[in-house]
């Protein structure tokens, strides 16, 4: 007999740890609002499952409110994967613990071209964004999943300060990736 697969947020039937959760560091990213209590399988038991505390991100606490569904959320995934790729400054392999010896000069070459061929990649992305959602929408996108701005900051820069303007924001945001998701369904699965 099959069970259909539980969502790791539906603690209900799991028990609550015996020792209790850890104690974690006093910060501003262990609020209640970025951690959260979850159920992951146990490694040796696939019946089993047991709580764990998880740090969430934006997409995961939308998807966690229901103002996502799994094909939106998956999008977000996807563009937020491109955008950090795009921001991402290689080292260089300056840390190689073989006999491998490679030229200077040629390995900044390379470092060069992998960085044009991100670059074509992430402006294909971004195009493809603006055929499907016009330049408002791609810069919310942008200015949330990419520069990860709040909702707030986004909304004061587009001119449109306060609750509803951050609302605003917000269910533009929510409707892009589902614009994106239902996009990327017709087309296949490439994100182009």
């Amino acid at each position: 007999m099959t069970t259909a697969p539980r969502s790791r947020y539906d603690i209900s039937r799991v028990p609550e740890p015996a020792q209790g959760y850890p104690s974690l560091p006093t910060s501003l990213n262990n609020t209640a609002a970025t951690l959260t209590p979850v159920a992951v399988v146990d490694v040796y038991d696939e019946r089993r499952r047991h709580r764990a505390l998880m740090r969430v991100d934006l997409l995961a606490q939308e998807r966690r409110a229901g103002r996502l569904d799994e094909a939106s959320y998956r999008a977000g995934r996807d563009i937020e994967s491109a955008f950090e790729r795009m921001g991402r400054v290689s080292g260089g392999m300056q840390w190689l613990f073989g006999g491998d010896k490679i030229d200077s000069a040629t390995q900044a070459e390379m470092q060069a071209i992998l960085g044009v061929e991100n670059a074509y990649k992430v402006n294909a992305l971004l195009s493809w964004m603006v055929k499907h959602l016009g330049k408002m929408d791609t810069r919310i996108v942008w200015c949330v999943l990419g520069d990860r701005l709040s909702f707030k900051a986004v909304a004061a820069s587009f001119g449109r300060r306060g609750i509803r303007g951050q609302r605003y924001v917000h269910d533009r945001f929510c409707d892009s990736l589902a614009a994106l998701a239902e996009a990327k369904a017709a087309k296949g699965r490439a994100v182009r």
